[in-house]
């Protein structure tokens, strides 16, 4: 098991750079670029992803957790100047909505699919992003999946 605060996975995409560090008992991730830093952060209303295992191979980082009645998995791949976030979840259990929370200004994060499989929303002065599945059906169980992409905003 990794110590706490051990950076475990580290992309570089461009000049941004993506570290998974151990926090309590997950990974949170952080970008970073030109002084810029974007942080995963728990946050209500939503459950957010939950990684406690990853593997580097061939330059993208897979992830697995589970919390509760969810059990979540991710891909991470550099993509043009930032990273392709490629996140599913198996839902068992009736539980909160799905989705993110970061905290960091200077990003964008957007859904590259069409139709959209992310709504990503930010906060009114660009702190604060959330990044949902569009769709999460009630019943249980289910399965959903959703991509989004994080590059600077410099």
């Amino acid at each position: 098991m990794p110590t706490e605060g051990e950076t475990v996975a580290r992309l570089i995409s461009g000049e941004v750079e993506l570290c998974f560090t151990w926090e309590g008992d997950r990974y949170q991730h952080t970008f970073r670029c030109a002084g810029a830093e974007l942080q995963s952060v728990d946050g209500k209303p939503f459950d957010p992803p939950v990684y406690t295992d990853l593997h580097v191979q061939d330059g993208v980082i897979f992830g697995s957790g589970m919390s509760g009645g969810r059990h979540w998995s991710v891909s991470v791949e550099p993509a043009e100047a930032g990273f392709l976030f490629d996140v599913a979840c198996r839902v068992k259990l009736a539980s909160p909505k799905a989705g993110a929370w970061y905290r960091g200004v200077g990003w964008r994060i957007a859904c590259p699919d069409e139709p959209a499989t992310a709504q990503v929303e930010s906060s009114a002065n660009g702190e604060f992003w959330v990044v949902a599945p569009v769709i999460e059906p009630e019943e249980t169980p289910h399965t959903i999946r959703y991509r989004y992409c994080v590059t600077a905003a410099l």
